[in-house]
């Protein structure tokens, strides 16, 4: 008698459809290569917090990095023995919190995160528009000198992101204003004060220059500048632009980067 091999060509059918959703959702979800012999670059960035415990509750808070212009987290992990977990995430500002109910002396912490480099990436919390808060400045003497700077680069700039190259280079030149003004308070933070008097959005940004095998890089500031849809990130010293694909920004929602209650 002959058998009917239908329900078997059905079971293979399925079972090929299933195998290939199932690549097709790897490659959408973690950018795993359809292709043999394709490859894609993957950053991997440890961060390690060290601090002494008060013998009393403890409570660390720890600004990370989300998917971005660029990139797409594809992992992340901690270890901290002994500590509770929880990831935050409020106004799209991400941060790792650990907890433990009581600890004392030196305390580590570790946090690390896979980055896959993503260039059909183009839209994420960091390239959306911070609201302007256009502080006046008054009639003090670091009001009037920081006015003249900016007075100075708003007549060699046309946009945005001209009066930033400007205003950069004021500081850099002017030195007997800069260092008068930086005794209030840093570059960064007066360049973003005038930019937004002057109405356009900035703030500041903490950022990871990728580069092979580097280790101990500390966070770097940079200043984040947007003229409508277009958004370019400066060395605030140099006032040179940045590429974003060998930048990563870790914090960008003018919070601290750690947080520690109960250590020091």
């Amino acid at each position: 008698m002959k058998q009917n091999r239908q329900p078997f060509y059905v079971l293979v059918l399925f079972l090929v459809c299933a195998g290939l959703l199932l690549s097709y959702y790897r490659h959408a979800s973690f950018d795993v290569p359809l292709l043999p012999g394709e490859k894609q670059r993957i950053w991997s960035v440890e961060s390690k917090i060290e601090f002494d415990a008060l013998n009393q509750p403890v409570k660390v808070s720890l600004a990370v990095p989300a998917s971005q212009v660029g990139f797409e987290k594809l992992a992340e992990h901690t270890a901290s023995a002994g500590y509770g977990l929880n990831y935050l995430e409020e106004d799209a500002a991400r941060r790792v919190q650990w907890t433990i109910r009581s600890a004392t002396g030196p305390q580590t912490l570790y946090y690390r995160v896979d980055m896959v480099v993503d260039p059909s990436r183009s839209q994420d919390g960091a390239t959306t528009v911070p609201e302007i808060d256009p502080l006046s400045l008054g009639d003090g003497p670091y009001d009037t000198a920081a006015r003249a700077l900016l007075e100075q680069a708003v007549k060699r700039s046309a946009d945005p992101f001209s009066l930033t190259v400007e205003l950069i280079r004021e500081f850099a030149t002017q030195n007997q204003s800069s260092e008068f003004l930086t005794q209030r308070q840093s570059r960064i933070d007066w360049l973003v004060v005038l930019l937004q008097h002057s109405g356009v959005p900035a703030r500041q940004v903490l950022a990871l220059n990728l580069e092979d095998g580097r280790r101990r890089q500390k966070l770097v500031k940079y200043l984040q500048v947007f003229d409508g849809e277009r958004v370019q990130i400066f060395d605030p010293v140099t006032g040179k632009q940045k590429k974003s694909g060998a930048l990563l920004l870790w914090e960008y929602h003018s919070q601290p980067l750690i947080d520690v209650v109960g250590g020091a």
